[in-house]
């Protein structure tokens, strides 16, 4: 249920259909806690490395939200994960070519030693030829299917 809860509020986010980064605060802000805190890139990479989902939200372009789960992602360092598997006939790779732009969903079973069971995080596509290979090279497994994303910031999460 509290994962349903979650994809809900991701969809509601990315309803507004435009993902400039000055509503990111004042849409998400109606859906966080007062008490809301944001995990930083290492805590965040490390939460990676524990049993987790990830729900990637983005938005069509007729304004519709997606969301899609997916199940390997991991962090490069420097601000930058990769995500597996994300075809370029699905809908949320589409989406993510057209706009840029996605915000991710960490949902993690148990809460980190720091107190996180998940994070909201928006990302960037990185559509870089040359930055894109120098990524895969430094990768132990990576297929023209693996996308890649800087983070752009963390939204207020619990």
């Amino acid at each position: 249920m509290k994962q349903i809860i979650v994809i809900v509020i991701a969809a509601f986010i990315l309803a507004g259909g435009n993902l400039n980064a000055q509503n990111y605060d004042s849409v998400s802000g109606a859906t966080q806690k007062a008490d809301g805190k944001n995990m930083t890139f290492e805590q965040f990479s490390e939460a990676l490395k524990l049993e987790s989902k990830t729900v990637f939200s983005t938005v069509n372009a007729d304004g519709t939200p997606n969301v899609a789960v997916y199940i390997h992602v991991e962090s490069l360092g420097d601000n930058i994960i990769a995500a597996g598997s994300m075809a370029d006939t699905k809908t949320t790779k589409i989406n993510i070519l057209e706009r840029k732009q996605a915000v991710m969903l960490l949902i993690l079973p148990d809460k980190t030693e720091d107190g996180f069971d998940g994070a909201k995080v928006v990302l960037k596509y990185i559509d870089d030829k040359e930055k894109i290979a120098d990524l895969r090279s430094k990768m132990e497994e990576s297929t023209e299917k693996t996308t890649f994303f800087t983070v752009e910031k963390f939204l207020n999460y619990r």
